[in-house]
């Protein structure tokens, strides 16, 4: 839940005013409708790999994509003037 508490206030202090109620609208509406598409390939997982192994497949899958980021990220700050 990091993620979220970090993304709501770049979202909030990066905003102008006049444009933050209709970004944090289409921010909210996007990740509501991304939830289902993450759970039900994971309820699939659940039933043919136990909780124990597709908890841990979904924990990989999510530190690789963070560092994944983390790494684009840092090449993209290095190449601002």
């Amino acid at each position: 839940m990091t993620w979220q508490t970090t993304l709501n206030t770049l979202l909030q202090t990066n905003v102008g005013d006049e444009m933050r109620g209709r970004v944090m609208s289409a921010y909210t509406m996007t990740a509501l409708a991304m939830m289902p598409l993450g759970q039900g390939p994971m309820g699939m997982a659940f039933d043919y790999l136990g909780p124990s192994l597709a908890l841990t497949l979904n924990a990989l899958i999510a530190l690789a994509w963070t560092v994944y980021m983390g790494l684009i990220r840092v090449k993209a700050i290095r190449t601002l003037p």
